[in-house]
């Protein structure tokens, strides 16, 4: 089946998301559980057309119950390989991270290892990153600074594109959207500045969505949301009411080209 969205921000076509059964995407999660929460119903949809890199367990220890940090990263670890196993991601690679947050040295630690393992990296047409003004820092320290690094160590496809998605907070002006409250269909708005007319087409939650399906498999990350509350997430939380995944597709030049926003926003880690 193929899909496209056409063009809307420009007269060079550098939004266009195209999805045939020869579409190679790379969808890269800062933590397990950032995969299917930023863009599971694509990838549990698409998953043959998918790899997935996790960068860290991100494994903290927990009083209550109690739980080391070492033992609840390894659970984070087996939960995101059976996850992406029974998704139907054949290939897909996850990296030890734990201890006392932030894990900025340990991600930096793995970098060798992120390479060796995307040396293919020319292959992806579609690269999947958190948005670079994510609420959560190790999101933006990963689209900010290592992905950018990664990307000019291992060499990279003048074609691929980058697309954002969101996790702890909401890309301003998305120019992708995946409807699922169904089966699943792709559409761009005609105005970037008001994604409302777009939103309003978007059928109400049923049952057999999508939607239902991505929360489903979502809460099997049950080391995270067995003591935390999914519903806290702000895309889980407005999905409930409008079932849509939003992402921003840009070329992989602009994306490398982006400047520092961590004076005008405030925002610490968000440099490049």
């Amino acid at each position: 089946m193929k899909l496209q969205i056409t063009n809307i921000f420009n007269k060079d076509m550098d939004c266009l998301l195209n999805i045939t059964k020869q579409t190679k995407c790379l969808l890269v999660a800062p933590h397990p559980d950032d995969d299917i929460i930023g863009a599971g119903g694509l990838l549990i949809k698409y998953a043959n057309n998918f790899d997935c890199i996790c960068i860290g367990s991100s494994g903290v220890e927990l009083q209550d119950p109690y739980i080391t940090a070492k033992a609840r990263s390894d659970l984070r670890i087996k939960e995101f390989n059976e996850i992406m196993d029974m998704v139907g991601v054949k290939n897909h690679w996850i990296f030890e991270t734990y201890g006392v947050p932030r894990f900025d040295d340990q991600i930096e630690s793995h970098f060798a290892e992120y390479c060796q393992a995307l040396k293919n990296l020319k292959q992806y047409d579609y690269i999947f990153l958190p948005h670079p003004l994510d609420g959560h820092h190790e999101h933006r320290f990963i689209t900010n600074k290592i992905f950018k690094r990664i990307l000019k160590k291992v060499g990279y496809n003048q074609a691929t594109k980058i697309v954002f998605y969101e996790v702890w907070a909401d890309i301003q002006f998305p120019n992708t959207f995946f409807d699922i409250s169904g089966s699943g269909f792709l559409y761009s708005t005609q105005d970037t500045t008001d994604t409302q007319d777009a939103n309003s087409k978007i059928n109400l939650f049923s049952e057999k969505s999508l939607f239902d399906l991505k929360l489903k498999i979502a809460k099997l990350y049950r080391s995270q949301w067995d003591y935390d509350d999914i519903y806290s997430v702000p895309t889980i939380k407005r999905s409930i009411q409008r079932p849509i995944e939003r992402y921003r597709v840009l070329p992989v030049n602009k994306y490398l080209k982006l400047l520092s926003l961590s004076f005008k926003y405030g925002i610490v880690g968000l440099g490049v």
